[in-house]
């Protein structure tokens, strides 16, 4: 059956996230769409400094945790393409566990958290001066708007809302208030001349220019984080201790492009959200276990995987979400986010009259 036959054409789109080549080291993907990383930097035992072992690795090359568990003061920061592997999810003994003390994130690929959502981590939006059509892969600037721009930036193409966008108080994750749909992307090239901005994937929506919608594309000032990954480690004890929705108590992915989480295991002793994708491009979290939470409630974050600031084409697969508040939650996403072949169940909030189940 023709898919414009269940879904409107205006609310179906291209569909091919994730990661789709290994532009870092050239390599095949393997048979689960991630990139191979064999080379290993180094390998560390439990007590060793792991963020030492991380700065110091080369591009492209592997932390290897060996079995055992790791305890860590400070959030483990990824601001490279390294990976951070461990022996395996299940944890101590025969596999890899880190719990982190004294509360906040337990690993960070970027450092921006929520703050890369909002204006103040982007430069100030340029108008388009055409329609961005669903499915193009180009957006029109004039010439003077895109002398800001180079190929490799990731930008966020916006625009007002309308009528039929009931904002009421959620005015969060969003560069600007009222400005809902949103999508992040990658900037290929740049035609000064004709005041073209080539993008690496097309929209997802139809970005009006004119009227009031008043379509912009808004460059992230700090560079990405690209192909760092997390694989094999069971995490537990990061928490939130900041304003609800500022981080991930466990792995917080901000502002990050061919990214990936991999065979990693939360627990309940995780506060707040345990997976986040914020402003993300083509990121990967599958074949993860996020479980349980340190807390439950209204304005307590216990969300399993979260997708947000307008995070698109990324690929959650294969994972496994039990006993959140919301197990998958998209909070001002993207388009072309694909979320599927997930096992959800056993939601549940106290009291229960905050009850939500997103998905």
């Amino acid at each position: 059956m023709p898919v414009d036959t269940v879904i409107a054409s205006d609310r179906t789109t291209t569909w091919n996230p994730g990661i789709l080549k290994d532009t870092q080291l050239g390599l095949p993907l393997g048979t689960d769409g991630l990139p191979t990383r064999s080379t290993i930097c180094a390998t560390l035992n439990p007590g060793d400094d792991i963020q030492k072992a991380i700065d110091n690795c080369p591009e492209g090359q592997v932390v290897k945790l060996n079995p055992g568990q790791f305890t860590i003061a400070n959030t483990i920061q990824i601001d490279k393409g390294v990976v951070l592997r461990g022996s395996g999810s299940d944890g101590a003994p025969a596999g890899t566990t880190i719990t982190k003390t004294g509360g906040a994130t337990v690993i960070g690929i970027g450092e921006d958290r929520d703050q890369t959502c909002y204006a103040s981590n982007m430069s100030a939006g340029v108008n388009l001066q055409q329609d961005g059509q669903k499915e193009s892969t180009t957006v029109n600037v004039g010439n003077t708007g895109a002398s800001g721009f180079a190929a490799g930036d990731l930008a966020l193409v916006d625009l007002v809302d309308d009528s039929t966008v009931q904002e009421g108080d959620c005015t969060f994750y969003k560069r600007a208030d009222k400005r809902s749909a949103s999508q992040r992307v990658e900037i290929k090239s740049v035609d000064a001349n004709s005041g073209t901005l080539t993008l690496s994937s097309p929209l997802h929506w139809n970005f009006k220019a004119g009227g009031s919608y008043q379509a912009q594309v808004a460059k992230v000032l700090h560079p990405p984080v690209r192909w760092a990954g997390v694989e094999s480690i069971r995490i537990a004890g990061g928490t939130n201790p900041s304003y609800d929705g500022a981080m991930a108590g466990g792995i917080d992915i901000s502002n990050a492009a061919y990214c990936w989480v991999k065979d990693v295991q939360t627990g309940g002793t995780i506060g707040g959200m345990h997976i986040t994708l914020t402003g993300t491009y083509r990121c990967v979290v599958r074949d993860s276990y996020v479980h349980h939470s340190a807390n439950y409630g209204y304005a307590q974050d216990c969300y399993g995987i979260v997708v947000r600031c307008g995070s698109a084409d990324n690929l959650i697969e294969n994972n496994i979400a039990r006993y959140m508040n919301k197990p998958i939650q998209l909070s001002v996403s993207g388009g072309g986010n694909v979320i599927a072949y997930n096992y959800a169940d056993n939601a549940w909030a106290t009291p229960g009259a905050w009850q939500e189940n997103p998905i």
